[in-house]
């Protein structure tokens, strides 16, 4: 698509041009789960290994760097790299010509418009890079969320300033973008009793593939249980908490049981995850981790056979947890 995300229809047959069973299609969308998770992994240990959300720019960088030669439009990447309750950080990109001689960078001038904005702080500017008659400018900024309680707004922000300075360009994520502020707002809707910088805060803490293909109504159960879970670990003062609910897909006037929802609630000193993990190994995980202050968070959707999963699955991790020492 224009956005640059990319839809595989794939078609299959036995070797007698027969359709494939109910279990052998079943067989073939886990063995692509599988693989699908893999190469997310691959991923986040490449980004590790390498040092982090920078080395994965540059992943980034060439492509956009691509698109301006092919275009000639000046290309721009606005991405949300950290999100907590009172403050949102974002990294931007921008690709477009040289400057004419004698004329500053087009990051400099962009830096001074965004510095004259209430609300918004300029975390740091890297020297331009220049690629023939390409420059590349990296801009890190933070946008104080009382100023800013509609993420839109900073973007809007964003690219009015950037405008002033290079005139028209192209939002290269800009339908994802807009698929998932539309998404958070619905999620708020449904969870208005609840914080909505809490809400915003989880919405943005969770996996970044499953916030995108899931449906709000899910999303929603999440975050209001990773919020009750939090809530209860703090109030309570309990070593750990752990909130297990069964989700139901809505077809018609069908509940459908879809997935098992596992929230744990442990203090950051304590380093569980690979072991959870290791317990449902035979399951497919999807997970996402908040930390705040020295509260981990963790909630994972866990399928087998997209149902949820067998409650003795769910007992090994009580059990776990039952044998941890409590934290001198």
């Amino acid at each position: 698509t224009d956005d640059g995300i990319v839809v595989y229809r794939i078609e299959m047959c036995d070797k007698k041009d027969k359709p494939y069973s109910k279990k052998k299609i079943t067989d073939i969308k886990r063995a692509l789960m599988k693989a699908h998770i893999s190469r997310r992994m691959e991923r986040v240990r490449w980004m590790e290994l390498m040092g982090g959300f920078e080395h994965y720019m540059r992943a980034i960088i060439p492509l956009l760097i691509k698109e301006y030669s092919l275009s000639r439009k000046a290309q721009v990447y606005i991405s949300i790299v950290q999100m907590t309750t009172y403050l949102a950080k974002f990294k931007i990109l921008i690709v477009t010509g040289v400057p004419s001689s004698g004329r500053m960078s087009y990051g400099y001038s962009i830096t001074e418009t965004l510095e004259k904005e209430n609300g918004i702080s300029i975390i740091s500017a890297k020297p331009p890079k220049k690629y023939g008659d390409v420059e590349v400018d990296i801009i890190d900024i933070g946008a104080d969320l009382d100023m800013f309680p509609n993420i839109e707004d900073v973007y809007k922000t964003v690219k009015r300033c950037v405008k002033e300075v290079i005139g028209e360009f192209r939002d290269f994520d800009e339908g994802m973008r807009k698929l998932e502020v539309s998404k958070l707002t619905e999620v708020k809707e449904m969870l208005e009793a609840y914080p909505e910088n809490f809400v915003r805060e989880f919405y943005y803490r969770l996996d970044d593939f499953y916030r995108i293909g899931a449906e709000a109504r899910e999303i929603a159960e999440q975050i209001k249980l990773g919020i009750q879970g939090l809530e209860t670990y703090e109030t309570k003062r309990k070593r750990y908490v752990i909130i297990k609910r069964k989700f139901f897909l809505k077809s018609g006037n069908r509940n459908i049981p879809n997935s098992t929802i596992l929230v744990l609630v442990y203090s950051s000193k304590m380093k569980l995850l690979s072991r959870v993990l290791e317990l449902l190994r035979d399951y497919e995980v999807t997970l996402s981790k908040i930390e705040r202050r020295d509260v981990t968070v963790v909630i994972l959707r866990v399928q087998q056979n997209n149902k949820p999963i067998p409650s003795q699955a769910i007992e090994k991790v009580e059990n776990f947890f039952e044998t941890i020492p409590p934290l001198k």
